[in-house]
């Protein structure tokens, strides 16, 4: 009977464990899936694959050509946009003649209303200020550059609005100035850090082009989308997807092991019950002679039910102050792998801990009502 508490014992603990670890997971995914990105991903379609030379030369092209699609209200070109993990950095030099490492991100003047950013101190890029594109390629920066929050303390500024008008040299000795601010963006999963950015106008380094869609786009939109890349790059293949699918794609490999500890829970449930249900048989028998004398001196069938729940609810309890330290432990190494991620609660494992306790109370309810129910005198003639 020792042993077969303590094969009860493990097999809960190992429910429990598994338990535990789906739900953690579960939220954490939900999480980092519907996280603020710091721009509007819904209708925001990506074209990818223009980064080779050819296609830079008619990117400008294909642009003008998306923008008088019906149903595309904005079009912009890229650097970086979810799925692509690609980025560039630059020294730059500040204005003391400290040298910083900063990530380049280059975009469009229309970058930044296509992804409905707006700015948290002076201005973004706008073809209404054709200045900002002067500069050039050899220099990585154009005249005007915007800078996103995380960069402030690599430039050792405080506020965003201090960072309006500073000045700083890239390569070559070209002086671009901070023209405005904006929050940080998500273009990675929730485990990669935000990168300390200049935002600058700079076509030979464009990855991706950017379609805001309007709301309730039929598919002859997609279907004009396709015919303009296929006029104007013939040569190369359309790669396309919406920008909240992307950011799905980065979780997928996390559902899928959650699938399986899902099912390796349901598995475990079915092993653990069974076990918990033969030894309630064997209870039932070894017990009958008991509960019938404590029947006879007067206890109500109310305490018996009380008495056999809390004796098998024992291993059960055992099984989770088992699980909770190693499932705690656990969890907390794997969400490290977070940037951004859920706090750890002891909800969670509380909510583990009632359903493990449910399901055993429902596996052995059948013994415990039928000894309860025991006829004394049949039980001790």
């Amino acid at each position: 009977l020792a042993f077969r508490n303590s094969l009860i014992v493990f097999q809960f603990a190992v429910t429990s464990l598994l338990l535990v670890t789906s739900i953690i997971m579960f939220l954490q995914t939900r999480y980092a899936s519907g996280r603020d990105t710091g721009y509007e991903t819904s209708n925001l379609l990506v074209l990818s694959g223009i980064e080779r030379p050819a296609a830079i030369e008619r990117e400008a092209s294909l642009r003008r050509a998306l923008e008088a699609i019906p149903g595309v209200s904005s079009v912009a070109a890229a650097m970086r946009m979810p799925g692509d993990n690609w980025s560039n950095g630059s020294g730059i030099t500040l204005e003391n003649g400290e040298r910083v490492l900063l990530r380049r991100f280059s975009v469009t003047e229309t970058f930044f209303d296509t992804l409905e950013i707006t700015p948290i101190a002076g201005r973004v890029f706008s073809p209404d200020f054709p200045g900002d594109a002067t500069g050039g390629d050899e220099h990585v920066a154009s005249r005007s550059v915007v800078v996103n929050r995380s960069a402030l303390n690599r430039l050792g500024i405080s506020a965003p609005e201090d960072a309006v008008g500073v000045t700083f040299e890239t390569s070559n000795g070209f002086r671009s100035t901070i023209v405005g601010v904006v929050e940080d963006m998500h273009f990675k999963s929730a485990r990669r850090e935000v990168e300390e950015t200049y935002f600058w106008i700079g076509p030979f380094e464009y990855r991706h082009i950017i379609l805001r869609l309007d709301e309730g786009s039929t598919p002859a939109t997609l279907k004009a989308v396709d015919d303009a890349w296929a006029t104007f790059m013939p040569d190369l293949p359309l790669v396309r997807s919406f920008a909240d699918s992307a950011f799905a794609n980065y979780y997928d490999q996390d559902r899928r092991q959650n699938w399986l500890i899902s099912a390796s829970v349901g598995f475990m449930i079915l092993i653990a019950a069974t076990g918990l249900y033969g030894l309630a048989a064997l209870t039932t028998d070894r017990r009958a002679k008991e509960i019938g004398i404590r029947k006879t001196v007067g206890a109500q069938a109310r305490n018996i039910v009380n008495l056999l729940l809390w004796q098998f609810s024992k291993p059960i309890i055992a099984a989770n102050l088992i699980a909770w330290p190693l499932g705690w432990w656990l969890m907390s190494r794997w969400l490290e792998g977070f940037v951004d991620r859920i706090a750890l609660t002891p909800i969670p494992f509380l909510m583990a801990g009632v359903f493990v306790l449910i399901i055993g109370w429902m596996t052995i309810i059948g013994h415990t009502l039928k000894l309860a129910r025991l006829n004394p005198v049949e039980v001790l003639r």
